[in-house]
Formats: C-alpha cells, sequence, structure tokens
C-alpha cells in the first residue's frame, strides 16, 4: 500500500482556519512545538496506520460520530454537572463559576448596581450567574462546540487541556475530510490534461445528433456523433459505442455532470490504481458525491446509465486524415454485490490512466472548486490554472506579465452550445469574472474583442507543492 500524501495546504492553512484563533492561542500556551507538526503528528496517530490510508470521508466519519458521541459530548455533560453542582453546593475552593461570582460580587459592592449592570447585563449577581449557566449548558448541547470553547478551559488540568486540543484537533479533521467525496483525496481535484486540451467540456446539456456508423480496430460498431475541426487540417471526433441495452438516445446527451462523476471516480482511487487502471466503489458512494445524500433508486439507475454512458464515449483526434490520439473515460464497468451492496468495479481508459501515471494532469484546490456556481466556469479555472503552472515553469515569462488568449483558444478546449463568438465571448467573460472574484489562478484581465488579457496570481510555495506537475521516474 503506498504512502498517504497529505497536501501541505491541508496542514498549514485549511486546518489551522478551522480551528480558529482561540484555540491556537491555547494549543501554544501548552506546546513548545508548531502548530503544524502538532497536526502532523495527530494525523500520524489517528488516521495513518503502517502507511495505509484511512483518511477517507467515511472514516472521517465514523471516527467523528466515534469521538463526538462517546466522548466529547459525555466530557461536556460532566462539566456541566460540575458547574451546576459547585453552584447548588458551594466549596470552598473557589475555582470557575464560584471565582465568578466572587468577582461579582466585589465589583458589586464596589461600583454599585448601575455600573454592575451596565459591565454584566444582568441587574443581580443571580441573574448574572444564570446566564453564565445558560452560555454553558448551550455549548454542553452544541456537538459543533468544541471542547476547548469552554468558559473555563484554562483551569483544567494540564493533561485535561492537552487531551482536550487532540480531541479537537480529530474532530475537526474529520469535519474537513466529510466535506469532501473520496476524503483527503478530494482535497485536490486533478484532471487529465487530455479533457483540458480538447473540447471534451461542455457548459450546458448537448444532444448529438447521429452523423455516420464506423467500426474501430476492435471491431466495435461506433456512431460517429459530431466532428469539430480545427487549424491545420486537425479535428476532433465524438464517438459513442453501443453498450449493453441502453438507448443510444438516451444516452447520447452529454452534460456537465458527466466530467463530475468521472471526478467522484478518480476520488476513490487507491495506491494500486497506477498499476491496475481499476477503481472500486459503491454505487451509493458515487450517488452520494454528485448528489447528496438521496437514497431513491432512481438515483441508482441513473447513475448506473451514466457510467454507461462514460464507458461508451470515445474522443478522437485526427490531422490529415491520421488517427493521432484516441481517449475515453472509462474501459469497462462492472458490478457485483457484497454484503447486499452494490459495488462498481470501473476500469479508467488506457489513455488516461497513462496520463495519471506520467503525472499529465492538472491540480487544483477542491474548496475553490466549491465557489464556482457556473459550469464554465468549473471547466475554464482547469484551462488558466494549466496555462498558469506552464507559464510559471518558463522562467523567461514572469506571472505577472499579461499572456493573451484568443477566442480559437478556448473553441479550442471547450464544446460551446452555439457558434455564436460574440455569445461564446460573453460566456467566457462570465466566467473569467466569477473566477477572479473567487481569487483563483486570475490577478486581472482585460477583454479586447476576441483576445483576452490575463494576469495570473502568483504561485505559492505551498501550491508549488501541492499541486506542481512533478512526474514519476
Amino acid at each position: 500500500m503506498g504512502e498517504l500524501i497529505i497536501p501541505e495546504k491541508f496542514i498549514k492553512e485549511t486546518i489551522p482556519q478551522q480551528l480558529g484563533e482561540e484555540f491556537i492561542t491555547l494549543f501554544h500556551e501548552y506546546y513548545q512545538m508548531s502548530l503544524t507538526t502538532y497536526i502532523e503528528r495527530i494525523i500520524q496517530e489517528n488516521f495513518t496506520v503502517h502507511q495505509n490510508p484511512t483518511m477517507t470521508d467515511k472514516y472521517a466519519k465514523e471516527l467523528k460520530s466515534k469521538v463526538i458521541n462517546n466522548s466529547r459530548q459525555k466530557k461536556k455533560r460532566r462539566w456541566l454537572s460540575t458547574i451546576r453542582n459547585q453552584i447548588k453546593n458551594p466549596t470552598t475552593k473557589r475555582t470557575e463559576i464560584l471565582a465568578d461570582i466572587d468577582n461579582m460580587n466585589l465589583y458589586m459592592q464596589r461600583f454599585g448596581s448601575s455600573a454592575f449592570q451596565r459591565h454584566f447585563q444582568a441587574v443581580t449577581v443571580e441573574e448574572a450567574t444564570s446566564d453564565i449557566l445558560e452560555e454553558i449548558e448551550a455549548w454542553a448541547k452544541d456537538p459543533s462546540k468544541k471542547m476547548s470553547d469552554y468558559r473555563y478551559i484554562r483551569e483544567k488540568h494540564d493533561y485535561q487541556i492537552k487531551a482536550v486540543l487532540e480531541s479537537d484537533l480529530i474532530v475537526e479533521i474529520t469535519e474537513i475530510l466529510t466535506s469532501y467525496p473520496g476524503g483527503i483525496k478530494g482535497l485536490i481535484s486533478e484532471e487529465p490534461d487530455a479533457y483540458i486540451t480538447n473540447p471534451v467540456s461542455t457548459p450546458k446539456k448537448i444532444t448529438y445528433k447521429r452523423s455516420q456508423t464506423l467500426v474501430d480496430q476492435d471491431g466495435e460498431q461506433m456512431e460517429l456523433l459530431t466532428e469539430k475541426d480545427f487549424e491545420q487540417n486537425e479535428s476532433f471526433q465524438v464517438l459513442f459505442g453501443s453498450q449493453g441495452s441502453l438507448e443510444l438516445d438516451a444516452q447520447r446527451a452529454m452534460d456537465p455532470i458527466d466530467r463530475e462523476v468521472f471526478g467522484a471516480i478518480i476520488n476513490h482511487r487507491s495506491a494500486n490504481f497506477l498499476k491496475t487502471r481499476i477503481i472500486t466503489v459503491k454505487l451509493g458512494e458515487l450517488v452520494r458525491d454528485v448528489h447528496g445524500p438521496r437514497k431513491s433508486s432512481k438515483y441508482y439507475q441513473g447513475m448506473r446509465n451514466r457510467l454507461a454512458k462514460l464507458r461508451s464515449l470515445t474522443f478522437r483526434l485526427v490531422q490529415e486524415g491520421k488517427e493521432t490520439a484516441v481517449f475515453g473515460f472509462l474501459d469497462k464497468v462492472q458490478y457485483y454485490d457484497e454484503d447486499s451492496t452494490e459495488i462498481a468495479e470501473i476500469t479508467i481508459n488506457s489513455y488516461v490512466h497513462q496520463q495519471f501515471v506520467e503525472r499529465q494532469t492538472t491540480k487544483i484546490y477542491s474548496e475553490m472548486l466549491q465557489g464556482l456556481s457556473n459550469n464554465i466556469s468549473r471547466s475554464i479555472v482547469f484551462i488558466l490554472q494549466k496555462e498558469r503552472f506552464a507559464e510559471y515553469s518558463q522562467e523567461s515569462i514572469a506571472l505577472d506579465e499579461e499572456q493573451q488568449y484568443d477566442y480559437g483558444f478556448f473553441n479550442r478546449r471547450i464544446t460551446f452550445n452555439t457558434r455564436n463568438q460574440n455569445s461564446n465571448m460573453d460566456i467566457i467573460e462570465l466566467a473569467m469574472q466569477e473566477i477572479m472574484s473567487n481569487n483563483i489562478c486570475i490577478k486581472d484581465y482585460r477583454r479586447v474583442q476576441d483576445v483576452f488579457y490575463v494576469k495570473f496570481l502568483p504561485i505559492t510555495d505551498t501550491e508549488l507543492a501541492d499541486l506542481g506537475p512533478i512526474k514519476l521516474h
């Protein structure tokens, strides 16, 4: 089993932001090590065992439930019970809420009721005490509230505080992992260059009309659905092969969800994927990743139909009448039952698989994609990200210099629903605006007729470590 590679951004930025300033301040009061080192240690101890990756969303969900329900919430209730007992049966040990009561009584004696009311937003010490108790009760009941948010956390023993920090960190890690299909692997979205440099993307649903019937090298009958001509006698063909008993007319329509399904499949790949091309995943998990927690049978059948469509689609590049590249999404899909659960065994297209092996892919942080509502933005952001890293690799070109991309550049990479160039340029510009407003890739751009002049954001060291195109040797 291969070693689990954890993105630096996840450790250095995402988790600390999730933890918040109060947690970080408390941590530094009790630990001399850096927070990054501590996070790496907790991940190693709780999420990886002998390099066996367990940072999946399923594992994270189970661990989160275990920590919150069996540990954190019980401890909260115990601490709340202690506070109630302190109020009901005060002792000579004046800590936590008893210390607050003493301070409020002293304040009342020194400054009077008017000043007390302004300062504590309560008329009496009893009322202020009741407000504090309500605050702690709300904290104890809310599963999303961290243990380290406890009002009197610094009055606990050192070992208790350190246990709280560890527990809170584990829960926050699981919170992040359960937000992305595939867990840790879902933190970064990765697309093969074949899908980025060719017009595989569609901003809206496209239904192709039958053009002509062809036979491929293996003797399989294929329908040529459409052919898009480029410069230099090059063309891009979309073909469809009949698979099983599915009706072709119902399967030919392509839409942006097709690429989303493929991305969800890739997020479930294991270390064996580079050797076998096979990804094994529960069908229900794919449904959840793409459509949310839907249990209706129609979503399961819809997913089977999409997988069949992805198996049936083939893309072919032809130059001067000669085939230069053939690729698709999937080469094979098989189903079997395991403990009454339907499992899909999916073999990724060999051409695309080779691009993953050779790192001929483009990566972007998934959290950035979540901020994009426009389907075409999700396609263009990968196109621009690829260009951004390509410009970075050319030392003679500075990222802060304007790079020029005309309409033909985008038309070569996207299948638009219309041939109207002005309309398509407007679509591209809307995507540019959304990408830039989300602070992704683009620092600035301007449009002059049919050309976009783009300034890219500088690439950080963290991005370079996580997203840089490093080939395997």
